[in-house]
């Protein structure tokens, strides 16, 4: 039983769908590489950033895998937006 329930949240986890209780039940999350992509810098910048905390992007460390919510890197693109 154990396993069966390890396997099933290794899956959602790896592929970005990991379930989350609360208004969005399954908010999408991206490991840095998808998110590096997804804010157009290099996955380097990202580890950066995260790193001296120029960005507060939130990022979800599980081990050595990092995750980022799509909804905080939203966030940050609208808040690097200038009229």
């Amino acid at each position: 039983m154990r396993h069966d329930s390890l396997t099933k949240y290794s899956f959602h986890f790896l592929h970005g769908g990991l379930p989350m209780k609360g208004k969005n039940e399954s908010e999408q999350l991206l490991n840095r590489k998808e998110a590096a992509r997804y804010l157009n810098v290099s996955p380097g910048t990202l580890a950066v950033w995260d790193c001296t905390k120029r960005y507060n992007l939130k990022p979800l460390k599980v081990g050595r895998s990092v995750r980022y919510r799509k909804s905080h890197l939203d966030k940050f693109l609208e808040g690097q937006l200038t009229t």
